[in-house]
């Protein structure tokens, strides 16, 4: 049976020209290769790339599959990066939209095909001036963190469309019309024997420290729960094999919050996972090593998820990212935001306080 696969997350399309919408979630590790598993201590820097889209579009007239098509694409774009702001990236979007493109135009211009790739990039922002458009992604703190940062924008972007990149800097360069490819590290390829890429990989977590939750369906119909640090998404490369191998010293029956989650269902053969990092081109090869599955992709949606296991996720706390997010506003220097008018600082720090209270009085 040829695979199904479903895109619940979002997914930005090619075209530029598709409409969007502001993102509200319903409620790390990025996982398409294993050199993208590394710490954040191991990464070297904290790269951004930055795209300022302008002047309007031109449609770009095709055929696929014997059907007559077009897409929109920006007629004039630019690139830029940092070696350094994608650990701020959230304090530099929150006061705005002119203070985040002040932001950008003083950072590094690079030629268009000088791309941080998918694993060098932790950060990314592309701001569209003339479809007001803002597609972004960062490496947060947590759950929490993301929230509070999309619903603080959703408010200093009033009526921009705020997009979370879910493929990660690859959304940015399929919306000027480049192929995903160009920002494709190719990664380091998993090979060998099943047992040692699970050796490798999989970092049994305690319940405090789970980053990624992963919950099995048996025809029994019992659902085992496991809990890693980081992920373990570059193994599913090898099929549904790999769940023979979970190591029994990961089962968890409760959990904190992760960061990401996989749900695998032999009785029904459906795949589904969710993350708050980037998938890294997940979609592109999971398919194939998944013949005959349904696999749902679920972007944030983490509730498709807790739906069908039988763990015990603590929910996250919007508050406490609320609070994450009010101490970066207010970091110092070199951290500082620096592009930002005073008015546009307080103005984030008045709606941050505003979603405080209406928090309280729910």
């Amino acid at each position: 049976m040829k695979h199904r696969l479903v895109l619940l997350s979002h997914r930005l399309p090619e075209a530029a020209g598709r409409p969007f919408r502001n993102q509200m979630p319903k409620q790390w590790t990025p996982g398409s290769s294993a050199a993208s598993r590394l710490s954040r201590q191991q990464r070297m820097g904290e790269r951004a790339n930055y795209v300022l889209v302008e002047d309007g579009h031109f449609r770009l007239f095709f055929r696929h599959h014997f059907m007559p098509r077009s897409k929109w694409y920006p007629k004039k774009w630019e690139l830029y990066s940092s070696t350094w702001r994608a650990r701020i990236l959230d304090s530099d979007l929150a006061p705005g939209p002119e203070a985040a493109i002040r932001c950008i135009l003083d950072q590094k211009r690079r030629e268009r095909q000088e791309w941080y790739d998918d694993i060098e990039c932790e950060g990314a922002a592309l701001i569209d001036r003339s479809r007001q458009v803002l597609l972004f992604f960062m490496y947060v703190q947590d759950f929490a963190h993301r929230a509070a940062l999309l619903a603080v924008l959703a408010r200093t972007w009033r009526a921009w469309h705020v997009q979370w990149a879910f493929d990660g800097t690859s959304d940015l360069a399929a919306y000027v019309g480049l192929d995903r490819a160009v920002v494709r590290s190719g990664g380091v390829m998993l090979g060998g024997p099943l047992r040692q890429a699970l050796a490798d990989l999989m970092i049994v977590a305690d319940d405090d420290e789970i980053d990624q939750l992963v919950t099995v369906r048996h025809a029994s119909g019992q659902v085992d729960g496991y809990g890693f640090r980081g992920d373990i998404f570059g193994v599913l490369r090898y099929g549904p094999e790999m769940v023979e191998l979970l190591p029994a010293d990961a089962r968890v029956t409760a959990c904190q919050f992760p960061r990401s989650g996989i749900h695998i269902d032999l009785v029904a053969r459906e795949l589904g996972l969710w993350a708050i990092d980037p998938l890294t081109g997940i979609d592109e090869w999971l398919p194939d090593e998944w013949p005959g599955w349904r696999i749902e992709l679920w972007g944030d949606q983490y509730q498709e998820h807790i739906a069908r296991c039988a763990v015990q996720v603590k929910d996250w706390d919007f508050g406490a990212g609320l609070e994450t997010l009010a101490k970066r506003l207010e970091v110092a220097p070199p951290y500082a935001n620096t592009h930002a008018k005073p008015e546009e600082l307080e103005r984030a720090r008045e709606v941050i306080a505003s979603l405080r209270g209406n928090r309280r009085n729910h």
